[in-house]
């Protein structure tokens, strides 16, 4: 199984057709593409998060744009100098969240690149690292770009409202599922 279209971006289509496959009948084994998100214009000073993404297929969400297929998950803030010092430094007024969620929805377009819909929610979360309570969030992007590939050059990231919003770069990976 392959995602449901083309999305018209060679390096992100084989992300999304390698997401949208099922796992394999005997193995716990599942694909997924880990995700490391970050602000472009200054990636060193502001927070930085790693985590998964799972395919969402078509018809699971409630709204307009949840409906779509796509891509869900979640990630952890990453442990960094600018980080460290945001949550332990005695002048910090704004603390980093511990936790995002990325959710990114495509529209097949009947000619051109798919539409891509990207919405970002900040929360923090308790021991368990389970979220307990948004602290922002971007509902929806204005512009989610899909770059590119230049020669020599083979990007895989998502570019949302650049050149000063997020960049969220992705990786094919598979994620052990055990049953409890």
């Amino acid at each position: 199984m392959a995602f449901p279209f083309q999305v018209g971006q060679g390096i992100i289509q084989d992300a999304l057709d390698w997401v949208a496959q099922p796992p394999p009948r005997l193995a716990g084994d599942t694909h997924a593409l880990r995700f490391r998100l970050h602000n472009i214009p200054d990636m060193e000073r502001n927070p930085q998060y790693s985590g998964l993404l799972f395919f969402r297929p078509e018809g699971v969400g409630t709204s307009f744009v949840g409906r779509r297929p796509g891509l869900d998950g979640f990630g952890s803030l990453l442990v960094t100098d600018h980080s460290c010092q945001a949550l332990l430094g005695p002048t910090s007024t704004v603390q980093p969240a511990e936790l995002v969620r990325v959710f990114l929805a495509f529209r097949q377009e009947q000619s051109g690149p798919a539409e891509v819909f990207a919405t970002l929610t900040f929360m923090d979360g308790d021991l368990l690292q389970l979220p307990t309570q948004t602290t922002g969030s971007v509902p929806e992007f204005s512009n989610v770009v899909l770059p590119r590939v230049e020669e020599g050059f083979r990007p895989s990231h998502i570019d949302m409202d650049p050149p000063q919003g997020w960049r969220l770069l992705l990786q094919k990976t598979t994620v052990l599922l055990s049953r409890v």
